[in-house]
């Protein structure tokens, strides 16, 4: 498994995973990730054709990471959220969540108990 922990991807290491042949990956992304960082992440994602395993803590997407898991071939999903999550967050969450397709086991911790959350859930 290879583990990232981000904070400002100015050096642009999300880059980095761009084809990489891993089938597991952890990140664990900061609250000052920008909109070009948050394409890099879903363009490196999406790239990553034999990814199996992915797991993400997010402590504040603001910038819109969650949408980077959209049409991901992923089997396996583990989400830590942090923060709060505002009702656009939430349903790009949902929305993402139901395009993977390939999913077998999920699992979400959220650090503060949000009801956009839990609708987002009720929706996949």
């Amino acid at each position: 498994m290879l583990s990232i922990e981000v904070f400002n991807d100015e050096s642009g290491m999300l880059e980095a995973l761009h084809c990489l042949g891993i089938k597991s990956l952890s990140l664990r992304l900061g609250c000052y990730m920008e909109v070009k960082q948050t394409e890099s992440l879903s363009q490196s994602l999406a790239s990553l054709t034999r990814l199996e395993m992915l797991s993400i803590e997010v402590f504040n997407d603001e910038s819109g990471m969650l949408e980077a898991l959209h049409c991901l071939g992923i089997k396996s999903l583990s989400l830590r959220l942090g923060c709060y999550m505002e009702v656009k967050q939430t349903e790009s969450l949902s929305q993402s969540l139901v395009s993977l397709t390939r999913l077998e086991m999920l699992s979400i911790k959220v650090y503060k108990d949000e009801p956009g959350i839990r609708g987002a859930l009720r929706e996949f």
